[in-house]
């Protein structure tokens, strides 16, 4: 793969994968077009979400620092209490309650959403090696992507106090986010989606979603690497860096408009968009 070639899909990967439009249905499109094939793989394509995941880090250094720091506190709180209940002497101390500030929660939501991704993920594995690059399977995922926001803009849940939202409610929304592995059904899309059918808050589902892609991309290279390494293969170191910096860099600019129209989301005007670029896909694959 020539550096033009992974220049160009890191840019549509850093805009595509942070708005509700899918990023590796647009990559697998854009491959389709320019001829690559067969230098295009899933591990490039992961790549280049990790790319993205680095722009977000950065974006929400803050948030994800204190996040780190909870997640020591509360393992340091787990410990106390498990050494009470041991001793024997949690009807004497009080033990130390876990969900304590709203970071805490948004910590538990995220490892709650994770497990249901990283199960679905694993599973789904040998089946999207298969279908990353269709650009048929790219149209189904974009058709399947507007069919969810379609049901997305009819719901009308009230919107939960963000300390009566259970943190259990991760699990539901991390079986959205495990299928966003299929090409053209969108990450940020479905987490949004799963938010506003909980009745989540717009602002915490849409920094839901954006904080996921961090975990989720270094999870998807490790479980992408743990395969047998002979079958991966990555287009030239060059073409491979100049991909993921051009990935990072977009998303760098492109989160910042994310993080605050997406709490604004026109759900009708995506599915439109996905609809028309599933119906342009089916041509293509057709012609």
């Amino acid at each position: 793969m020539s550096v033009i070639c992974a220049v160009l899909l890191g840019a549509v990967q850093g805009v595509c994968s942070l708005l509700p439009v899918s990023g590796m249905g647009h990559m697998a499109l854009l491959a389709d077009a320019l001829g690559i094939h067969e230098q295009y793989s899933l591990y490039f394509a992961i790549l280049l979400n990790v790319g993205t995941a680095a722009a977000v880090c950065v974006y929400f250094y803050k948030d994800m620092f204190r996040l780190i720091t909870e997640l020591g506190m509360i393992c340091r709180d787990l410990l106390f209490n498990a050494i009470l209940y041991l001793k024997g002497t949690y009807r004497i101390e009080q033990p130390r309650k876990i969900i304590t500030n709203p970071y805490r929660q948004l910590l538990v939501l995220m490892i709650m959403a994770l497990i249901p991704t990283a199960l679905i993920g694993w599973l789904m594995m040998p089946f999207v090696v298969g279908i990353f690059d269709s650009v048929l399977a790219a149209a189904m995922g974009f058709w399947l992507n507007a069919l969810l926001l379609y049901m997305a803009s009819l719901v009308q849940t009230d919107v939960r106090l963000m300390q009566s939202i259970k943190c259990r409610t991760g699990l539901a929304a991390g079986v959205f986010h495990g299928f966003s592995c299929v090409p053209g059904f969108s990450r940020t899309a479905s987490v949004s989606v799963a938010g506003r059918f909980l009745g989540f808050p717009r602002k915490l589902a849409v920094k839901l979603s954006l904080l996921l892609s961090v975990p989720t991309s270094i999870g998807a290279l490790i479980l992408a690497l743990s395969r047998d390494l002979d079958q991966v293969s990555f287009p030239g170191v060059p073409a491979c860096l100049a991909g993921v910096i051009t990935s990072a860099i977009v998303s760098w600019f492109v989160v910042r408009v994310a993080a605050r129209s997406l709490q604004r989301m026109n759900y009708r005007f995506y599915m439109a968009y996905c609809l028309l670029i599933g119906g342009l896909s089916v041509i293509t694959y057709l012609i």
